[in-house]
């Protein structure tokens, strides 16, 4: 552990040399279904060796954004070398977490280091149990030390893994901080006959949800839109998951922007745009359909290295999914009132664009659009009325703040101007936004 960037390392256990231990790992990547490819066509992955380090370091560039790719990788070569392989995630500098497989493709254990509070809130953090992680001790280092170690008072994270490193035979020179290690940079690629995930789900969805209206959009990101008019876009995704470890998992995600939100960015990972919760509302989704028992969240898994048929099967189990569960709900959204009526109520939050900070995912300008004052307030006092009696209170105070500024909308002409001003600015400048994507509408 050097430049403790997040990275796999690999437990050289036999002690073998920098060409055996090469010519391992090349040979389980072939197991896997890749070939051995130039920089040009092929995907880099970095083996750094330090002569004074039990452990081989892995590094990968997509390790950084890419969680699953980081905890996949450990497991493979995990089981495929038939060593330990440790999975360290370092998370701004707070702190760093190192999931264990031990000879599995399956996480055995995991420990954290450094303030996790922020994270975890009142849990504790993971501290491992001993029966795994003391044999990976080095000769002289005591359980107790190791203990000591993670629980200590570090203002980095990186402070605490120079100190636990050492513990477990990982010389600086493993992660190339103090350039005496030796590095390798190797190149694969996708055999011929088994294609991506992602280029399988985006083949397969473009043929299939095209009857539907579905446009892929250009780029990267794997976003399916629909658009409804000039003002609804119906979008559908996909998002990596890593609920059925040691099997690669996904689920696919769905919801309904309206070019009255501040921003429509198809860019960021499906995952992390919580409007594709369903449609705002948690209880429309994504799905609730289960392809495989061991699946612990709507999705459906396939077998990473498995045969391509295999993964179509998935794949094309999916699209039947969306088409009974997630299409008719999308159906049901075809004006700005059915969106409202969707939309949960911290979704379509009125802001006072003279102070407040509005997220690009709210909508609430549409109910400026919609409403006036008499029926914002109905629909805000009915939904204070449906919550729990211990939820009133704060709702109701909510409420009043909700009233005041949309009166200020009604009464001040000046601030009256400037809301429709903005709802025509965000309207054009998400219309351009869907039409650089290739939309047609």
């Amino acid at each position: 552990m050097g430049n403790f960037s997040t990275a796999v390392f690999i437990r050289n256990e036999k002690q073998m040399t920098k060409e055996e231990f090469t010519e391992d790992f090349s040979m389980s990547m072939e197991k896997r279904g890749y070939k051995r490819a130039t920089e040009k066509n092929g995907s880099g992955y970095v083996l750094v060796f330090s002569e004074n380090s039990d452990w081989v370091t892995l590094e990968r560039d997509a390790y950084e954004s890419d969680r699953d790719a980081l905890m996949e990788d450990a497991g493979w070569f995990s089981e495929s070398l038939q060593t330990s392989c440790i999975g360290m995630e370092l998370v701004d500098s707070d702190f760093a977490t190192l999931a264990l497989y031990a000879r599995s493709r399956e996480e055995t254990d995991m420990v954290a280091l450094g303030d996790v509070s922020g994270y975890l809130g009142d849990e504790d953090a993971p501290r491992g149990m001993k029966k795994y992680w003391e044999p990976l001790l080095k000769k002289g280092c005591t359980w107790e030390r190791f203990q000591e170690t993670l629980a200590g008072s570090h203002t980095y994270a990186e402070d605490g893994l120079r100190e636990l490193g050492p513990l477990l035979g990982m010389d600086a020179g493993s992660a190339g901080e103090d350039g005496n290690g030796f590095c390798t940079a190797l190149y694969f690629r996708k055999g011929k006959r088994t294609p991506s995930f992602d280029a399988a789900f985006k083949r397969l969805y473009a043929e299939k949800l095209a009857p539907y209206g579905f446009q892929k959009i250009k780029g990267k990101r794997p976003y399916f839109v629909r658009m409804e008019g000039d003002e609804i876009a119906h979008v559908i995704a996909y998002a990596n998951s890593w609920a059925c470890r040691p099997y690669k998992s996904f689920i696919v995600r769905y919801g309904v922007a309206t070019v009255y939100r501040k921003k429509i960015d198809l860019e960021e990972n499906p995952r992390d745009a919580n409007w594709m919760d369903g449609m705002g509302d948690p209880g429309n989704g994504p799905y609730f359909e289960y392809r495989n028992e061991y699946v612990m969240e709507p999705g459906v898994s396939y077998q990473v290295g498995g045969n391509d048929v295999g993964m179509m099967e998935e794949l094309e189990w999916s699209v039947e999914v969306v088409k009974q569960e997630i299409l008719p709900k999308l159906d049901q959204v075809k004006t700005l009132e059915d969106r409202m009526e969707i939309l949960g109520p911290t979704a379509a939050y009125v802001y006072d664009l003279d102070f407040e900070h509005e997220c690009d995912e709210n909508e609430g300008m549409l109910n400026y659009k919609l409403y006036t004052l008499e029926e914002f307030e109905a629909r805000k006092k009915k939904s204070v009325e449906s919550v729990e009696a211990r939820y009133k209170e704060r709702r109701t105070q909510i409420m009043k703040e909700q009233v005041a500024i949309f009166r200020k909308y009604t009464e001040d002409e000046r601030y009256h101007q400037k809301v429709l001003e903005e709802m025509e600015r965000r309207k054009v400048a998400n219309q351009e936004i869907l039409r650089g994507y290739g939309l047609k509408f």
